[in-house]
């Protein structure tokens, strides 16, 4: 289910056009043009044909690395997801993941194409491997903290039966 609940605020997220979602009205509102660009590095990206200069445009600046960073967090949370959805059954860790990621992969193809129809969205390949990238991150993390579980658990276990054949852990007063 909180799969089904996160596929569905991302599709929600991706049909919104641009002025729905531009932090650049807030960031204007705090932050002066000046004071913006003297906290910002001099530095220029350049990203699916588009450059930002940071000091130039700094409201366009912090708003790309915003959406960018929103990108990683939001795809790290679909792959946890995914991989959490999947049936320990359905094989090892490795193998597991490599589903989760290839339905992400799916996912961030399809959240594109999506872009595509929305009023001055932009649909980039560039999005796509950093989708990935915020999906193996969430993957792993998933992964991992699933061992960490497992680990716990059997450790929970061993000290359970342990306590069960001493007596329940309470030993008698040796005189």
């Amino acid at each position: 289910m909180p799969l089904m609940i996160w596929l569905t605020l991302l599709y929600n997220w991706s049909s919104q056009p641009f002025q729905e979602q531009t932090i650049k009205p807030w960031l204007r509102a705090h932050w002066s043009v000046e004071r913006l660009s003297a906290l910002l590095p001099d530095v220029t990206i350049r990203y699916g044909g588009a450059v930002i200069e940071a000091r130039e445009e700094p409201y366009r600046f912090v708003e790309f690395v915003f959406r960018k960073a929103a990108h990683l967090f939001v795809y790290a949370i679909l792959g946890a997801l995914a991989y959490a959805a999947l049936p320990v059954r359905s094989g090892p860790v490795w193998k597991r993941g490599v589903i989760a990621s290839v339905l992400v992969l799916i996912v961030s193809l399809l959240d594109e194409w999506n872009q595509t129809f929305s009023v001055m969205r932009t649909s980039t390949f560039e999005d796509v491997i950093l989708d990935m990238t915020g999906s193996t991150l969430g993957v792993l993390a998933a992964a991992a903290s699933g061992r960490f579980a497992r680990r716990l658990a059997v450790r929970d276990k061993r000290r359970s039966e342990r306590r069960a054949r001493d007596g329940g852990g309470i030993t008698p007063k040796r005189r």
